[in-house]
């Protein structure tokens, strides 16, 4: 199982302009996972990378050479490429010359400097903005009956169904709904990275 982290990024893509109820986005919201020791944190969309959707300067470096198993990885990557949580959901890197200029960087470290280069690549043809959202890969499940999620961002017609709605509550979890209309899947994304912001800032996790 992997989750990103600090970002709702898992994106489904279809060619229909349009989508039907059921292939609607869903985005569970863990505050955390508990003591679950990740096997591997890796600083991008991995799955961009197997599919060689990136550019050659990251591309060209085995993905071996960016992954991470220490448990505190995320606010590592995080504190070095863009400085805050804050500066990493809203997908702001630091500059190359601050980088370079905080951490002693050189033509010896690029991995580092590949990863805030493809942050900071505005100009994507082939990825979007999973670029610059961390993974954590487990080595086992996650039971929502032990570590169930904080929030459920979801439908409003999803609301309606016993089952859905005796799961939320079972769980705790805040449902933070959305009304559907006829939208492409890509403006569903962007309500529910809104509805993530709104509910990153209540949480006081970001300003």
């Amino acid at each position: 199982m992997y989750f990103f982290y600090g970002r709702p990024s898992y994106k489904y893509n279809k060619k229909e302009d349009t989508s039907e109820l059921w292939e609607l986005p869903t985005c569970f919201i863990f505050d955390t996972i508990g003591q679950k020791a990740p096997r591997r944190t890796i600083p991008f969309d991995s799955g961009a990378y197997i599919d060689k959707r990136y550019p050659s300067y990251l591309q060209s470096i085995p993905i071996t050479e960016f992954e991470c198993d220490q448990q505190d990885a995320p606010q590592r990557i995080i504190s070095a490429v863009f400085g805050s949580l804050d500066s990493y959901i809203r997908g702001q890197p630091k500059s190359e010359t601050a980088l370079k200029s905080e951490f002693q960087l050189g033509p010896l470290d690029p991995e580092v400097l590949a990863i805030r280069k493809l942050a900071d690549d505005d100009t994507p043809t082939d990825f979007d903005d999973r670029r610059m959202a961390i993974e954590i890969h487990l080595n086992e499940s996650v039971d929502f009956s032990i570590t169930p999620p904080s929030a459920v961002i979801l439908p409003t017609a999803y609301l309606k169904e016993p089952k859905i709605r005796t799961a939320l509550e079972s769980w705790g979890a805040e449902p933070l709904n959305y009304d559907t209309y006829s939208l492409s899947m890509d403006l569903y994304y962007g309500i529910i990275f809104d509805k993530f912001i709104q509910y990153c800032k209540y949480k006081e996790f970001i300003s």
